[in-house]
């Protein structure tokens, strides 16, 4: 009975708890529409200190091939408990510079383009296990770095990381404090992909970081 309005750090995983003791605890849960391009948005390193990570970040296929390889509707049903809308990172449609096809591109699964993606790359050795190798020979992995913060970002990345498996790519979860991620991040040479929310996407002129490189954390 603190607190008259609550906005940041409410998360999906929370909604099921207050709607259970709203009537206990004398409040309403309201759903509220964010300006949020994505609240699990992946940003692969594309200035990675490794030549041939760089090299592969780069690529606009290899980054295709991972998208496709995602199954958004089964992400959406477990961790947002399927209140969100499977969807690419894109503007929100209530913005004036919104386009469809934005919001649908890459973004249906699709493994059997994402292996040809990969394939018609050079990237078809495998290891014992069955995951791709590098252009070098050595293990291709790919490390998602993330501080749980404003989504269920935990299962989020582990299914992603699952999800891959079926293009031979191996992802590994790496969970860390804020601080920790917010310094890895911004010295940028070494994190492979880290996750974030994508918002501002209903004005996006504003801070436009998401689509130009304005400022170092992004």
């Amino acid at each position: 009975g603190e607190i008259d309005c609550q906005f940041r750090h409410i998360t999906w995983t929370n909604y099921p708890l207050f709607v259970e003791n709203a009537e206990q605890g004398e409040y309403r849960v309201m759903k509220w529409t964010l300006a949020e391009g994505s609240n699990a948005l992946l940003h692969p390193n594309m200035n990675h200190g490794d030549p041939v990570m760089r090299e592969l970040m780069q690529t606009k296929d290899f980054r295709i091939a991972l998208s496709v390889a995602i199954d958004r509707p089964a992400i959406n049903e477990l961790a947002y408990q399927g209140f969100g809308q499977p969807r690419q990172a894109a503007l929100v449609p209530q913005c004036p510079y919104y386009r469809p096809e934005h919001e649908t591109k890459y973004a249906e699964l699709d493994i059997d383009q994402g292996n040809a993606l990969l394939d018609g790359i050079g990237l078809t050795e495998r290891d014992g296990e069955g995951f791709r190798l590098r252009p070098d020979g050595d293990p291709l992995t790919i490390t998602i770095e993330y501080a749980p913060i404003f989504g269920p970002w935990r299962d989020v990345v582990n299914m992603v990381c699952e999800q891959w498996k079926e293009i031979g790519i191996r992802g590994i979860p790496k969970e860390e404090d804020r601080t920790l991620f917010a310094e890895r991040a911004t010295a940028g040479l070494e994190v492979d992909m880290a996750i974030w929310t994508m918002d501002r996407c209903f004005t996006p002129l504003i801070e436009p970081h998401y689509f130009m490189p304005i400022s170092g954390g992004t």
